[in-house]
């Protein structure tokens, strides 16, 4: 009777340290997770817009800029936080349709309010380009 009651401990013991575990393993994986800030249609000239995020359910510490559909000349882009606090990403880069670019946003975790961007479409394509920004914890 002894040894059925030990082994019902450790079967328990082993049993919650498994669950523990693969609860650990399942919140890092969504914190991973890309969430959607926003989109905008850029126009066909040299011009900046501004993406207004409207995902306030966390921070952020990377951002990936995606352009679908045209070709734009990305030449700096303004983050502004919650806070009032601004951080100014250099990032020339020619971006094709279809194409990406990953940034890391320094300080501490903060709500992002908005994000402006400064580009052109001198190389342009026929389409309009979307822009679509993405955020990561």
């Amino acid at each position: 009777m002894k040894t059925i009651n030990i082994l019902f401990v450790v079967s328990f013991l082993i049993g919650t340290l498994v669950s523990n575990k693969l609860a650990v393993a399942q919140t890092s994986s969504v914190s991973e997770e890309w969430q959607q800030l926003g989109t905008h249609v850029v126009d066909y000239t040299l011009d900046y817009d501004v993406i207004p995020v409207t995902y306030k359910k966390g921070t952020f510490t990377t951002l990936k800029f995606r352009v679908l559909d045209g070709n734009i000349n990305m030449h700096r882009c303004m983050v502004t936080f919650e806070n009032g606090d601004k951080q100014e990403i250099e990032i020339k880069h020619q971006f094709t349709a279809n194409s990406e670019k990953t940034v890391d946003l320094k300080g501490n975790n903060r709500i992002i309010e908005k994000i402006t961007f400064w580009y052109d479409t001198k190389n342009a394509s026929s389409k309009k380009a979307v822009i679509e920004a993405w955020g990561r914890k």
